[in-house]
């Protein structure tokens, strides 16, 4: 080939090459230029709801009418996107607040992963006719004694308009910075309105109940422990995961197979999965356990397993074939009593009711 055909080629190529699209990073939303002509002005710039929704409305107007070149992958423009849609929906629950005129509080702490302490505010009210829980916020906390939490709540109502003479209700759990009569967050908010009732949640009593009830003895203690090193030896290796999954589908081929489940003091609803979970699987578990024992040569995790085996005795059998039906009825309750519209006395009812049982 000539050097002028090699030069038309080369020509040829750049022309039908797909040319590649020059992308900002990220136009700010502050910074873009906007059509103003289709836009209100800012009336309130001290106000976060209404900046946020502004730069939303900026960011749409350019995108309709491009503008600009505005990439909405980046973190934060999805962050304003989200911010927008928050402000709309809590909005809508503020609206309906309103026009209930009284309301009730629900609140929990807990920890995040990264040890930083957070309380969740949920507003509990009717309206038209039904009766509706509403998830307001999440905020960090410092401090959660019943003071600081005091001042938190307090926070939360002003910033979202919410008085709190119109409060008729607070629900908690029983720990001391909550239930306590003196300086416990629920005595702090009744001493500026009385008509505040508190309500030690009925759900997490029961569950209180049945976890002291799991240490009322030694042979418990020493059954929900070895239930849980039977969960950890299977979960915490892919390999032995694999090989109890593939002895279920031998042994049950019409089945699906079954995870074994965590235990947790706090998620109440997980020891009944897992004794359910375990007095089904416990055939399949023994020849798992019984594969890794009889392995020619000895895994490394032989050892472990032996041990495992041998606790599976007539005791530990006794156990489950005790704790299971009881865990299996308390979970129908404890359901029942997390349910939305659920008043006082139905809870009492399924109080009653699980007792006599």
């Amino acid at each position: 080939m000539s050097q002028n055909e090699e030069d038309s080629v080369d020509d040829l190529e750049e022309q039908v090459a797909p040319q590649e699209p020059q992308i900002e990073a990220r136009a700010e939303l502050t910074d873009v230029e906007e059509p103003f002509s289709m836009l209100p002005e800012l009336q309130y710039p001290n106000d976060p709801a209404h900046v946020v929704t502004y730069k939303i409305r900026v960011l749409l107007v350019n995108l309709l009418s491009n503008s600009a070149i505005i990439m909405v992958l980046v973190n934060l423009t999805q962050n304003d996107l989200i911010k927008a849609l928050a402000i709309s929906v809590r909005r809508v629950i503020l609206e309906e607040i309103h026009q209930s005129k009284v309301f009730s509080i629900l609140m929990d702490e807990t920890t995040d992963v990264s040890h930083t302490e957070q309380v969740s505010f949920v507003v509990r009210y009717v309206h038209d006719f039904k009766i509706k829980e509403r998830f307001i916020q999440v905020f960090n906390v410092q401090s959660t004694t019943g003071e600081a939490l005091e001042k938190e709540v307090i926070s939360m109502l002003n910033a979202n308009n919410l008085n709190i003479d119109d409060m008729q209700g607070q629900g908690y759990d029983g720990a001391a910075n909550m239930s306590g009569i003196y300086n416990g967050l629920q005595s702090r908010l009744q001493r500026q309105n009385p008509k505040a009732l508190y309500v030690h949640c009925h759900a997490h009593c029961l569950n209180l109940v049945l976890v002291e009830s799991a240490k009322s003895s030694i042979q418990f203690i020493t059954f929900f422990s070895l239930v849980e090193k039977l969960y950890a030896f299977v979960a915490n290796s892919s390999k032995r995961h694999a090989a109890f999954m593939e002895i279920q589908k031998a042994m049950y081929p019409e089945d699906r197979p079954l995870e074994l489940q965590k235990l947790s003091d706090t998620r109440w609803a997980c020891r009944e999965s897992a004794l359910r979970t375990m007095k089904k699987v416990i055939p399949a578990l023994k020849q798992f356990l019984e594969e890794i024992v009889q392995k020619d040569p000895p895994d490394t995790s032989a050892g472990e397993a032996s041990i495992l085996l041998k606790s599976i005795n007539f005791e530990f059998l006794v156990c489950l074939e005790i704790a299971t039906p009881v865990f299996q009825e308390t979970a129908y309750a404890s359901n029942a009593l997390q349910l939305k519209d659920l008043d006082l006395a139905a809870s009492i009812e399924l109080w009653m009711e699980c007792y006599k049982a």
